[in-house]
């Protein structure tokens, strides 16, 4: 369940950080807010600066990744590898596989250097990791683990969907604006080596210490993209580190591919598949089975709080026509910031759903 809230906020966290970066830039120095550092840490800032104004002009990134799962209380390695994609201002996609491990694999990592347990000091013991999957559409994240058939959807809050999304514990992969960043990590610069840049930040909120207590990440400054981020568990027993390679930005061709109908960002669930809702907390709302894939089928996504054009998109993304959709009017609102906006809706969120759903929306109304 981590491991979704996880990549969840990594996907999120991606969005915030493009939509956040450009205002610093055209900033500039008067950006530079109470959370600036002190003078003698005025090098962490420049570093940030230069990372979270790279990061501006990237709207859509793909590229390898190799993932490491250490379990320090097993001594167990497991490696995979896969793609990711992420566009902005709220689609992401990562698959993993794993990856076999054959005598040849064994022996380079023997002349290299196998990692070593600091607990134990004895080697890991290196094995496939499983086969995974995951999309963000921008309303929801869907994990799909296909050993066991199981797709589990997670909603996201209103305030963390499109370019409002702030409250992720992954946003590495680009740079946040030096202010927002210092307010919520301790950060600190380990060192400078060449082009690269390694930082340390640790979580002050307590929905990211709830996932992750310390990341390690490395950034080619030319670029202004990490080349690895290893993430720590709360209880420091267990550690996953993600390598990003062959990296590709603002890729014309792909983005044609998108339009082509290849879209990486919509999860359709196959048929027999187990699917399972879950809450912010980690909690499990229900289980449902898919009964066809016909179309997706992983849970209708939460439209509380969206206006009644942001509700027909994000409807109209998933297959309902405006035809199938009926507003109601509801109770006066109690602020302006609510005034024609979602109150209730049926299906609620979560539930499975089809072509022919028919989708009823409460609107706050204005005295």
């Amino acid at each position: 369940m981590r491991r979704l809230l996880v990549v969840a906020v990594l996907f999120t966290g991606l969005s915030a950080a493009v939509a956040r970066a450009q205002p610093s830039v055209r900033r500039g120095a008067s950006s530079r807010t109470a959370a600036q550092p002190a003078q003698d840490d005025s090098t962490l800032w420049r570093v940030l600066e230069d990372w979270s104004a790279k990061s501006a002009k990237i709207k859509r990134l793909e590229g390898d990744v190799m993932r490491r799962s250490y379990d320090l209380a097993f001594s167990t390695e497991k490696l995979g590898v896969g793609k990711f994609l992420f566009e902005s201002p709220d689609k992401g996609f990562l698959k993993i596989e794993p990856l076999k491990i054959t005598p040849k694999l064994l022996a380079d990592r023997k002349a290299r250097g196998a990692p070593r347990n600091k607990t134990t000091g004895g080697l890991f013991e290196l094995l496939p990791d499983t086969s995974e999957e995951w999309i963000c559409d921008g309303l929801r994240v869907i994990s799909k683990e296909h050993d066991t058939k199981l797709a589990t959807v997670l909603n996201l809050r209103p305030e963390e969907r499109g370019r409002n999304i702030m409250n992720g514990p992954l946003p590495f992969l680009f740079g946040l604006p030096p202010a927002d960043a210092l307010a919520r990590f301790r950060l600190k610069l380990v060192r400078q080596q060449d082009q690269y840049t390694f930082l340390m930040a640790e979580p002050k909120n307590a929905d990211d210490s709830r996932n992750w207590s310390k990341a390690d990440i490395k950034i080619d400054m030319q670029t202004g993209l990490p080349t690895h981020v290893r993430l720590t568990n709360p209880a420091g027993t267990s550690q996953v580190t993600y390598a990003f390679s062959d990296l590709v930005a603002n890729s014309r061709l792909s983005k044609f591919w998108e339009k082509l109908g290849n879209s990486k960002f919509n999860a359709r669930i196959p048929s027999g598949w187990t699917v399972k809702v879950v809450n912010r907390d980690g909690s499990a709302e229900k289980n449902a089975t898919a009964t066809d894939d016909s179309g997706p089928r992983s849970g209708m996504p939460n439209l509380v709080g969206m206006s009644d054009r942001q509700a027909s998109a994000a409807l109209n993304r998933i297959g309902i026509a405006k035809t199938q959709i009926r507003k109601l009017k509801g109770p006066v609102a109690e602020t302006k910031a609510d005034e024609h906006r979602v109150r209730r809706q049926v299906p609620k969120p979560g539930s499975l759903y089809d072509k022919t759903t028919q989708v009823a929306l409460e609107y706050w109304t204005v005295q």
